[in-house]
């Protein structure tokens, strides 16, 4: 019986790093969105637009990152160029999440 519970904490684990990871990518989609909602504005004072990306991956060199790079040129924005993304990875530690997002939410654009 006790592999059962065993199974059970498990499985609870990792739905509940299932539902972290789909918020943070729900909140990129979101600042993406709101991102290219004030990037002509931005643009008018040359100031370039900054876009949040707080992800539990270890770095950005993943399918995920790379299609949302893709997405973002397909909207004509170059990393670096047009817009800057702030990365902050919490390298599988979830209880690293709330400082990082502290953390991004202080960026300012230079």
């Amino acid at each position: 019986m006790g592999r059962a519970g065993e199974t059970t904490n498990r499985e609870s684990a990792r739905r509940q790093g299932d539902r972290i990871q789909r918020r943070v990518f729900f909140a990129g989609i979101v600042a993406i969105a709101f991102g290219s909602s004030v990037a002509p504005a931005q643009q008018l004072s040359k100031r370039i637009p900054q876009v949040g990306i707080l992800t539990p991956a270890e770095n950005g060199a993943t399918p995920n990152f790379e299609a949302f790079r893709r997405g973002l040129g397909e909207f004509g924005h170059v990393e670096g160029q047009n817009i800057i993304l702030q990365y902050r990875f919490a390298r599988e530690e979830f209880a690293a999440l709330p400082g990082l997002a502290d953390e991004l939410a202080r960026c300012r654009s230079t």
